[in-house]
């Protein structure tokens, strides 16, 4: 038989599992996969906007190449954990997937885009210029969407 102590420790591991079970078993609605959505948007515009100075500084010799190194890496995985939060989502309805068809090519070209920028900064002052470019412009359409959908 289970003692007065013995009940009380199965009530309380039975509310912690509940408390975290519920919120994982619940459907998401559209307003939570919104703010998912405008979390990763928001993400991906900082390290894309981050990406394009620190490429524009190392242009004109403001930097050295081991911050470089550190800022492409860090948005590399912060655009990537922004992508894969993303994708671990349930698309709860309709405007949900809309929402959803916006923003995961962004996500995937800021991916792309800070890759490519790795890589120009390790060929030529061109490939640097056009990175940078191809940065504001992504940059410019990320804060569309988060401006569009807070």
């Amino acid at each position: 038989m289970i003692g007065r102590s013995g009940v009380v420790w199965l009530v309380g591991v039975t509310l912690v599992l509940v408390a975290f079970a519920v919120p994982v078993v619940l459907p998401t609605s559209f307003d939570d996969y919104r703010v998912v959505a405008v979390r990763a948007a928001q993400d991906a515009l900082g390290q894309v906007r981050t990406v394009g100075l620190v490429v524009e500084a190392d242009l004109e010799g403001r930097v050295l190449a081991p911050y470089v190194t550190q800022v492409l890496w860090q948005a590399r995985d912060t655009v990537g954990t922004a992508q894969s939060d993303l994708a671990g989502e349930e698309v709860p309805d309709e405007r949900a997937g809309a929402l959803q068809r916006q923003i995961v090519p962004l996500l995937a070209e800021s991916v792309r885009r800070v890759n490519e920028a790795g890589l120009a900064v390790d060929r030529d002052e061109r490939a640097m210029r056009g990175a940078v470019r191809a940065l504001r412009d992504l940059g410019e359409r990320l804060r569309a969407f988060v401006d569009g959908h807070r």
